[in-house]
């Protein structure tokens, strides 16, 4: 660890000595430690601040200069060398930050790809744990707890207990960030960086620009009850709402051949609509497409990794199998795929999921009714019911595949045909939607 007890005194004679012998070597010390403390003094500082500083600030700072990138790192070295601190020296010259920059070199997706390559070896930067995913952009909070943990990974590389390079590495970080994020708060009372993490998320989701001031006004509404998520269903529930994606699994066990576009067999076409009462009315299923839940199964099944095509044959993986035997340990990913994969697409999955949430437990919610009326005073709509009927139409849908609703009839408005849900949802239904906006709440930031 670098010393917390270097002063602006030391730092002064040891950038005078450089530039008593080289005077651009001095200057650019100087520029370094400004801006790797950022005014903070020396406890800003920590192996993956400098790494990142090294591998990446300095070849976009000056960009299509490598004689700057390696007078930086020259420097560098020198002042650390200067400040008896070895291990921060050797960084700055080491064989990793040459070959970094020479991909920046080639191109900046090339030296971004080896950045983070190197990070990811180094094992200074916090990896994700059980239920926290690391943002790309921070807030003051998810700051605070990234140095914090950055500071202790590089303590447990220093003392021996993490040793980058080791199989074990990976496993021994993540102890080290789970012991750092769910320990209790030093200032904050009854709270840990974790939670202060979700709330901070929570909160800014519920303020996103991004958003129509209707939605920004439900989504403070709703924020109190997002920062844990729900339990899981267990029992008989869960499997009955899981089974059209567990028949899957258990039917593409042994490998199911594909038809030459890659489709399931008619067969099996016919089986799915037989056992759940999907496809056209009054015959059989001649081909996959006659089937669209089952399309949509099988997506849902690719995405969560449960099936997977080899050649011309669609099998279940090891994944599948523990689906198999253990529907509950899927939960979070199953109910991870609900909103899809378009924004349009979740922006109709946000409206039910708050509607959900806001009628509580046990209460009817026409879906159809809670896409189109009016989120406020204003007439301002959430859903725009003629301009984004396909959205809703697919939406509609997805929920019927997974029989997260009471069973329910087609209705036609104007030529329109849709899907009207019936008025209360299942108790799995209501508590997957509720899930995955919990999910959308907490999700890492990101740059848009």
């Amino acid at each position: 660890m670098l010393r917390r007890d270097i002063d602006e005194g030391e730092i002064g004679r040891a950038i005078a000595e450089l530039s008593a012998d080289e005077p651009q070597t001095g200057q650019i010390a100087r520029f370094a430690w400004d801006s790797l403390t950022a005014g903070e003094g020396p406890s800003a500082i920590t192996r993956a601040r400098l790494q990142r500083w090294l591998w990446g600030f300095v070849p976009k700072r000056w960009a299509g200069r490598p004689d700057a990138w390696s007078a930086a790192a020259t420097a560098c070295a020198a002042l650390f060398d200067a400040l008896d601190e070895p291990a921060y020296a050797e960084i700055c010259r080491s064989d990793t930050t040459r070959a970094i920059h020479r991909a920046w070199r080639r191109s900046n997706r090339a030296g971004r790809t080896a950045m983070a390559r190197a990070m990811t070896s180094s094992r200074t930067e916090p990896p994700p744990v059980d239920g926290l995913q690391w943002g790309t952009v921070f807030g003051s909070w998810e700051a605070g707890a990234r140095k914090a943990v950055e500071r202790e990974l590089e303590s447990a590389i220093d003392g021996g207990r993490l040793v980058p390079g080791r199989r074990n590495a990976l496993d021994v970080a993540r102890s080290v960030c789970a012991d750092v994020v769910d320990a209790p708060h030093p200032e904050a009372i009854g709270q840990s960086w974790r939670s202060l993490i979700v709330t901070e998320r929570v909160d800014a989701w519920a303020g996103s620009h991004h958003a129509t001031a209707a939605q920004r006004r439900r989504r403070v509404d709703a924020a109190p009850h997002l920062l844990t998520p729900p339990d899981p269903p267990h029992g008989a529930e869960l499997a009955e709402n899981l089974e059209p994606l567990r028949w899957l699994a258990e039917r593409c066990r042994g490998g199911v051949r594909l038809t030459a576009t890659h489709r399931l067999p008619p067969a099996v076409a016919a089986e799915a609509a037989a056992r759940f009462g999907w496809g056209p009315a009054g015959r059989p299923p001649r081909r996959e497409d006659e089937v669209g839940q089952l399309g949509e199964v099988r997506e849902t099944a690719r995405r969560l990794g449960i099936c997977r095509r080899t050649g011309e044959t669609l099998l279940t993986t090891a994944t599948g199998r523990r689906l198999l035997d253990d529907p509950t340990s899927h939960w979070s990913r199953w109910t991870a795929t609900l909103g899809g994969r378009e924004p349009a697409e979740q922006g109709v999955a946000e409206v039910l999921a708050l509607a959900v949430l806001e009628a509580g437990p046990g209460e009817g919610v026409d879906l159809l009714e809670a896409l189109s009326r009016p989120c406020d005073g204003h007439g301002e709509r959430a859903i725009d019911p003629v301009r984004d009927r396909a959205a809703i139409r697919a939406s509609v849908e997805r929920w019927r595949v997974w029989r997260l609703l009471d069973e329910s009839a087609p209705i036609s408005e104007r030529g329109w045909r849709v899907v009207r849900p019936a008025s209360t949802l299942t108790g799995v239904g209501a508590a997957a939607l509720v899930s995955w906006l919990h999910q959308q709440a907490t999700r890492p930031p990101s740059r848009h």
